[in-house]
């Protein structure tokens, strides 16, 4: 957690009505409280948001490492990595622009059932876009685009997907070719390449899954719990 960062706050969290008294409370369960309350992360990245005053709320104790949580152990299972070198050396904002789609899932209540994840591989900030179909991803995609370029100083110079046809279309092609963008394609079948957005895909999947299971909510809020999730990643 970098000092840099301006501080966010979780007040409203801390005093709401299922708010403990901490001093009735062992280490082991405090820190088991807030390991859920924001978003299931880990006791490090706690301790590094009280010790920078990344967020407001947290009480000011050291956290401690907590017994396995059930929660985490069903959602966050996955397979091993495979681990391969970035072809980009990235030394500013829109160097390296990475885009990934992830879905269907169950249908939302605003009828969603796909995700567009675009993520920035120098600052690592992501943005989640529920779609309802696929064909949305290359407008939402472009307007992204378009929004990164009218807002910051930084220009777009190259973007990195799969080879779906979300992608790999005539009017996301010609639209990066007037604006001087490079389109690269990872290989078929070949997910690693896409290393950083296949990371960041994990983090939120596992991180808003939990959150529905811990709290027992309905799978098609599973768009709320994506932008709660991306807004703790950032």
């Amino acid at each position: 957690m970098s000092p840099h960062i301006s501080p966010i706050s979780i007040e409203p969290l801390a005093s709401s009505t299922f708010s403990h008294d901490i001093t009735s409370q062992s280490p082991s369960d405090i820190s088991a409280l807030w390991h859920k309350r924001i978003g299931h992360l880990f006791i490090r990245q706690l301790n590094s948001m009280r010790k920078y005053n990344a967020a407001s709320g947290i009480p000011d104790i050291s956290f401690h490492d907590i017994k396995i949580c059930h929660d985490c152990s069903v959602a966050k299972s996955q397979h091993r990595p495979v681990k391969t070198p970035s072809r980009h050396m990235v030394t500013q904002p829109g160097d390296l622009i990475i885009a990934d789609l992830m879905g269907p899932y169950e249908i939302s209540l605003n009828h969603n059932k796909y995700i567009l994840m675009i993520q920035d591989a120098f600052s690592h900030v992501a943005v989640a876009i529920p779609l309802t179909e696929k064909t949305e991803a290359k407008s939402y995609f472009m307007n992204w685009i378009r929004q990164f370029l009218n807002v910051t100083s930084y220009k777009i110079k190259t973007i990195r997907t799969d080879n779906g046809t979300e992608f790999k279309n005539v009017a996301l092609n010609d639209f990066l070719l007037q604006q001087g963008i490079i389109h690269e394609y990872s290989m078929p079948y070949e997910n690693h390449q896409n290393g950083i957005i296949e990371r960041t895909n994990w983090t939120i999947s596992e991180m808003a899954r939990t959150c529905l299971l811990a709290t027992q909510l309905p799978a098609f809020l599973w768009p709320c719990a994506f932008r709660h999730s991306i807004w703790i990643f950032n």
